[in-house]
């Protein structure tokens, strides 16, 4: 659920066809962030009630809550779209943030695993497209 390493770098591989490897890479970060979203969760209900007591904190938290009730879809497919990003730390804060707000989530499950897989294969392919073009320069 978290990698030391950006997992862009299998894309490189010469023996597997690339839009295979961008599939493998969309299927593993959706079974991750499926994970992921059930662990902030159940973390949110856990720690709502120890930050009321941290006023600071809790405006802190509130600010991101709401910029992630507004944002949310957007914001997550932006952030999950740049390539070599540390995509573990947006996904947890992403699904401890997911505040209800008029008895809905900002991101249900289905939205927040979906669009990690729709960032995952753009960013395969912007990473692919990079590569290609350094390649062409440097020949």
């Amino acid at each position: 659920l978290a990698l030391p390493l950006p997992v862009e770098l299998g894309l490189f591989n010469p023996y597997i066809h690339p839009l295979l490897l961008i599939g493998i890479l969309a299927l593993g970060r959706g079974a991750g962030a499926f994970f992921i979203f059930e662990i902030g969760g159940f973390i949110r209900k856990k720690a709502t009630a120890w930050t009321l007591n941290v006023y600071r904190l809790r405006r802190v938290i509130d600010g991101l809550e709401r910029f992630i009730q507004r944002y949310g879809c957007y914001a997550l497919f932006l952030l999950m779209s740049i390539p070599l990003m540390l995509d573990s730390v947006v996904l947890y804060l992403f699904s401890l943030l997911n505040k209800k707000k008029d008895a809905r989530a900002a991101l249900t499950r289905r939205w927040f695993i979906g669009i990690t897989m729709a960032a995952s294969i753009l960013r395969g392919i912007i990473i692919l497209l990079i590569a290609e073009v350094v390649k062409i320069i440097l020949i």
